[in-house]
């Protein structure tokens, strides 16, 4: 038997993200505010640039239908499918263009398919969902490689909740401000007292998701400190999170309840066997407060416990 060297020509077609594309895309889920921005910043730090009046630029009618329908196609719950390739197999001059364009469908299409999971499984939707914007959504949907399964979704799904919560923030920051200046500079006492100063107005019931944790004048809040967090328990207990807002800004952490009771259980097995780590179901099982998905155990051994064991668990584990 002989071993010969062959070349066998083959023919593929695959979208490549190139820098330039990514920016593209970036710029295609911007408002009209944050592209003048943009531009303004570009034109600040690359000396190379001049800034063109739009009376000066000319724009083939072709090219400028093109871009109108990826941003309307990218905006819109309607995924077009992608034209088909030339026989020839020639990629054409617009090969950038149809890239873009099914890059934009793909956002799209994960839009489309996150609003069919919610309307499947509406225990996962909250409240302050009904002010995400289209932007949102394609955001949401790029929050992740790809949708193909459980978990996936729900890395997506915490993603959309935060983009929610983070809106609904900014709306009870801009009630608070509104308050103080109304009142004599005095924090408000009671989530009920921004009602009339949400816009757009919100449910009571939905203000009663958050509590205030800050009281007296407007000059203590000034400092930084926390006016106002989140009371809602977690819809995941893995991929959501917990918001905090101050007066101008908010924080927020990842909430994993699973994760924490699985640390705390293997410290208490360390503390219970001269600082060994469990690594076996069996071991940290009668540790744990509450039951937890034996899948879900088995990975926190597998991969999140660190190997080889050591007596150093506060060290360890944090």
């Amino acid at each position: 038997m002989s071993l010969k060297p062959t070349l066998s020509p083959q023919l593929s077609q695959r979208i490549v993200l190139t820098p330039q594309l990514r920016q593209r895309i970036e710029m295609l889920q911007m408002t009209k505010l944050e592209l003048s921005d943009l531009v303004t910043t570009q034109l600040m730090e690359n000396p190379v640039l001049d800034e063109v009046a739009p009376e000066e630029v000319s724009v083939a009618p072709e090219l400028a239908e093109g871009a109108d329908a990826s941003v309307d196609r990218a905006a819109s719950k309607e995924t077009p499918a992608l034209s088909p390739q030339s026989p020839s197999g020639e990629v054409a001059e617009s090969t950038v263009d149809n890239s873009f364009d099914a890059a934009a469908q793909n956002l799209a299409l994960r839009a489309a398919q996150l609003r069919d999971r919610l309307e499947r499984a509406p225990q996962m939707t909250i409240p302050e969902m009904q002010f995400l914007t289209e932007k949102d959504w394609l955001n949401a949907g790029g929050s992740v490689k790809q949708l193909e399964n459980d978990d996936d979704y729900r890395r997506a799904l915490g993603s959309l909740r935060s983009r929610a919560k983070g809106v609904f923030g900014g709306m009870m920051q801009k009630a608070v401000r509104q308050y103080v200046e109304a009142n004599g500079g005095t924090l408000p006492t009671e989530m009920a007292q921004l009602q009339p100063y949400m816009n757009p107005p919100a449910d009571p019931a939905l203000l009663d998701r958050y509590g205030l944790v800050a009281s007296g004048t407007l000059g203590d809040a000034q400092r930084g400190r926390t006016i106002i967090t989140e009371k809602a328990p977690p819809l995941d207990n893995e991929f959501d999170s917990h918001f905090e807002f101050s007066l101008n800004s908010s924080y927020s952490h990842t909430v994993n309840k699973n994760g924490d009771a699985l640390e705390a259980a293997a410290v208490a097995y360390a503390q219970a066997n001269k600082g060994l780590l469990p690594f076996e179901l069996s071991q940290i099982t009668p540790y744990l407060k509450e039951p937890i998905d034996p899948g879900v155990v088995q990975d926190f051994l597998s991969h999140r416990l660190p190997r080889p064991t050591s007596v150093d668990q506060s060290r360890l584990i944090k």
